[in-house]
């Protein structure tokens, strides 16, 4: 086992230089996630053309003690995390281009902070290769509305204890995410998404199309229009027949009262 004085010696080195290389590097990209949500930290840094890549090293700045924060050396393939996330952290060893990424689920808010990867090459002793992004975390938001089987989908995120409303109505608990899906066409519908600090968000939902209630939409505004004007031709073709035969009767009866006359004239 490592000797205490040998231990802190470590860290001060790892801890030196660490910031010794970070510091006045500008963020590279700034990455905006969901609380409760999973999110990918993607390094865009290309590998060195002609050199052989030995390691990832990822840090996390923001933290006290040693900021390492995870590893994965190609030759083992091996995979270790040095810090907090040791259950919500992933790594793809199977994809190539996936190499230099990692995925955070379910994120915290503790999870924000800038994060640094260091690439090391077998055989090269500076290592030349990083990157630095930030990790932004927003404790109560909704995900892209996205239209499914004629619905507008999206996602209430909160985290533990929230809550979700509708149009001002009563709302429901939310425990990290709520899966929201509107499927009424033409019908505006609004989301109230809250977390537990009473922190809120609103969206409003809408299905293009008509209204199935107006505009004739609904099938009974459109069978009872019809009935009525079956109806009517009902009533009129009766009242035709009536008046045709009516007439009829009467010229036949006409007709009978001239041929007497003129046989009384005989």
């Amino acid at each position: 086992m490592m000797p205490m004085n040998m231990k802190f010696l470590y860290l001060f080195v790892v801890f030196f230089v660490f910031a010794d290389r970070v510091i006045g590097q500008d963020i590279q990209k700034t990455i905006v996630g969901c609380i409760s949500d999973n999110v990918t930290l993607t390094f865009d840094l290309p590998e060195k053309r002609n050199h052989t890549v030995d390691s990832y090293i990822w840090y996390k700045q923001d933290v006290s003690g040693d900021p390492s924060f995870a590893k994965y050396t190609v030759a083992e393939n091996k995979f270790e995390i040095y810090r907090d996330a040791h259950d919500r952290l992933l790594h793809n060893h199977n994809d190539p281009l996936q190499l230099r990424n990692l995925v955070l689920l379910n994120v915290q808010k503790s999870d924000e902070s800038k994060y640094v990867l260091v690439i090391n090459y077998v055989n090269v002793t500076q290592q030349t290769s990083e990157y630095l992004l930030r990790l932004s975390v927003k404790d109560v938001c909704f995900a892209k509305p996205m239209e499914e089987d004629e619905c507008v989908t999206s996602t209430c995120f909160t985290g533990e204890n929230g809550m979700l409303t509708m149009n001002n109505e009563t709302g429901q608990t939310v425990s990290g995410y709520q899966v929201i899906r509107h499927c009424t066409k033409g019908v505006s519908m609004s989301y109230e998404c809250c977390n537990a600090a009473g922190t809120c968000e609103e969206q409003m939902f809408k299905v293009p199309g008509k209204d199935a209630n107006k505009d004739g939409g609904s099938p009974v505004g459109i069978i009872i229009p019809v009935v009525i004007v079956a109806l009517l031709l009902v009533v009129f073709g009766a009242v035709a027949v009536v008046f045709y035969r009516h007439r009829k009767d009467k010229k036949e009866k006409k007709s009978e009262d001239q041929k007497g006359e003129e046989k009384v004239m005989l």
